[in-house]
């Protein structure tokens, strides 16, 4: 009777373990359901993060020997933009953002004309346009703008609208170097900024 109740000692025993096991696996999920229906965070297994990209290097500028044999460094950053932080139009666009067929519209933009670039710039001639046709607005805004700046401009005028649809306002800015040995340079070694 003894070595038949070994055996069965045994399988009672692994059984029992099994019992316990199935037991604590049964409670860890139990608890991770809780804390999900709770809105608390669920258990994550830790792992390293990958691994930082190098840090970028500066942007190596364009040059050229001009016509009296000096060495010109262009300037390097983004290229000149004008950024319109808010606009109003009167009387107000339906459902915020169609136009009105027949419908004159008093529209007022304003923002900043940005000069990210490492040199003073002029500005030429900025325009504006609604739904891609050039509109005759009064645009105010400083013609020098130095280095690293920005300064406000407001667009200010009437349009009157030919078609039922929404309203795309766009401007379009002219610029040149004003340091006249940079003329060359153009736009070589700025970065279209998006």
């Amino acid at each position: 009777m003894t070595e038949s109740s070994t055996p069965s000692r045994l399988r009672l025993a692994l059984l029992a373990v099994l019992a316990v096991l199935a037991l604590l696996a049964a409670a860890a999920t139990v608890t991770v359901l809780i804390r999900a229906a709770r809105g608390g965070p669920a258990p994550v297994a830790q792992t390293t993060p990958p691994p930082l990209l190098p840090p970028g290097g500066t942007p190596t500028p364009f040059t050229f020997t001009d016509a009296q044999g000096r060495l010109i460094v262009c300037p390097t950053g983004s290229e000149p933009t004008v950024m319109i932080t808010a606009a109003t139009f009167d009387p107000p666009l339906t459902g915020g953002s169609v136009m009105v067929a027949g419908r004159r519209y008093h529209i007022r933009l304003s923002g900043t004309v940005d000069n990210e670039t490492g040199a003073a710039i002029d500005v030429g001639r900025l325009t504006a346009s609604v739904r891609g046709v050039f509109w005759p607005a009064r645009i105010a805004v400083t013609s020098k703008i130095p280095a690293q700046a920005s300064v406000p401009v407001t667009v200010d005028g009437s349009y009157t609208s030919h078609s039922k649809g929404a309203v795309r306002v766009a401007t379009h800015l002219d610029w040149h170097w004003h340091a006249p040995e940079l003329t060359d340079c153009d736009e070589n070694g700025l970065v279209a900024d998006d």
